[in-house]
């Protein structure tokens, strides 16, 4: 192949960035790079290939069809590419950075040691944590690289995404109160018992609102909290319920011991989590990222839980991806 058919990498990656975001301003934001170097680039690609790729009069700017040609064929080639660079990579070399989003319950359960692991394993890593709305934003926005979330929040083709875990979701009570054998019981104690609930900036609020739709029930709010420490503790306190994922009870670990806690009676209903990174990113930094993450759970997090609240790791279940 002569010289002149190939198309350079640094030319593709910001014409792809400008063809997302269809600003020149906004693409050399995103690449930390002037206005102007970006028009050179798009500008250097367009003699290279003796296409128009943008129409630059309108605002935003639009593709040509050659332009969507090259948009649709060129997201493939750039992932391929950084795909082979890393595969031929000797394994055991460190990935030079990780900018790794954390949603809380992640961060507040595995979290400790799966950075502990990423730690050796990176030569600059950079962590960011949070309720999974604002994380998933911050991914979307190309400020972090890898977000390990609960929410399967990106159903297009510019996200991938790695298979966790899943947990069952939990009834919680105050110490005591026991189990419910049936659906009904369980009605009939919520009707009388104040319900805990996370605030609505939370995607575990949305989940279990709808798992209690999905039951029949339309239990009245009494509290709602930003954190499951406080969430876990009312419930207690306040001979309250609510419901939780055994990664959330864990965090509340003042509370943990004065709370029972069961699967919904009658239903089997899970809390998915994944490793998710935009399309075209390393595929190497999602798998080392997966791989410390189920070896954080599988080493630290699951005997922590068995030896303070016995039978507590049974609700988690490992996933291959």
């Amino acid at each position: 192949m002569t010289e002149k058919k190939w198309i350079a990498n640094s030319l593709l990656r910001v014409f792809l960035i400008v063809s997302e975001v269809r600003y020149l301003k906004e693409a050399a934001h995103r690449l930390n790079q002037t206005p102007s170097a970006i028009s050179q680039s798009i500008k250097a690609l367009e003699v290279h290939l003796k296409v128009k790729l943008f129409e630059r009069d309108s605002r935003p700017m639009t593709l040509t069809a050659p332009g969507r040609r090259l948009y649709s064929q060129g997201q493939e080639l750039m992932r391929l590419s950084e795909s082979l660079y890393d595969e031929i990579q000797d394994e055991g070399k460190n990935l030079s950075s990780l900018r790794l989003g954390l949603s809380e319950s992640a961060a507040g359960s595995y979290g400790p040691w799966l950075i502990s692991d990423l730690k050796g394993k990176t030569h600059e890593l950079e962590v960011q944590s949070g309720l999974t709305y604002p994380m998933s934003r911050a991914l979307q926005a190309d400020k972090i690289d890898i977000l390990l979330s609960p929410e399967g929040l990106f159903e297009n083709n510019s996200f991938e995404r790695l298979d966790l875990l899943e947990e069952d979701f939990l009834v919680i009570v105050k110490k005591g109160r026991g189990k419910f054998s049936t659906l009904n019981e369980f009605q009939q104690f919520a009707l009388t018992h104040p319900l805990i609930e996370y605030n609505k900036q939370s995607s575990d609020r949305i989940q279990v609102d709808r798992i209690l739709r999905s039951i029949g029930m339309h239990a009245k709010v009494q509290t709602a909290v930003s954190t499951s420490y406080l969430l876990v503790g009312l419930v207690a306190e306040l001979d309250g319920w609510s419901i939780v994922t055994p990664t959330n009870l864990w965090t509340s670990s003042n509370f943990v011991q004065d709370v029972d806690f069961f699967t919904i009676p009658g239903r089997q209903m899970r809390r998915q989590s994944w490793i998710i990174g935009k399309s075209g990113a390393s595929n190497r930094m999602r798998t080392v990222v997966h791989a410390a993450a189920k070896k954080a759970i599988q080493d630290n997090l699951m005997p922590k839980m068995d030896k303070i609240v016995p039978g507590l790791s049974s609700f988690i279940h490992l996933l291959s991806h």
